[in-house]
């Protein structure tokens, strides 16, 4: 019964993930791009949810009795933490690939770029 807390984490955080990546890409235009709301689509609500998908996944293995290496989850930590300062930038308005952009948002990407 303990494991149940981090199982709705990983539920969360995955449903985020899938929300973030895939709600711009299929239900919103391309009117959409270029807006606050754009930018934390695309760079902070995936930095915190890969985050909390580590977090939710640790607590839920050690709840479970699964021995957990040390060595394996404290680099991906220091790793989701700079991603996480990326998704920071990106939703200030750092110019940074967004490599889960959808496809007509990278093709605009790359005619702004080409008309400047």
């Amino acid at each position: 019964m303990e494991a149940v807390p981090g199982a709705i984490g990983v539920c969360a955080a995955v449903a985020a993930v899938w929300w973030s990546w895939f709600y711009p890409a299929y239900w919103v235009g391309e009117s959409w791009y270029g807006t606050w709301t754009s930018r934390v689509f695309l760079y902070l609500i995936p930095s915190f949810a890969v985050l909390g998908l580590l977090v939710a996944a640790q607590s839920m293995l050690t709840a479970l009795g699964v021995p957990l290496p040390g060595e394996v989850f404290d680099p991906l930590a220091v790793v989701l933490f700079v991603l996480l300062l990326v998704g920071f930038l990106g939703t200030l308005g750092v110019p940074l690939p967004a490599p889960w952009a959808p496809r007509w948002m990278r093709r605009r990407r790359r005619e702004d770029r080409a008309a400047r």
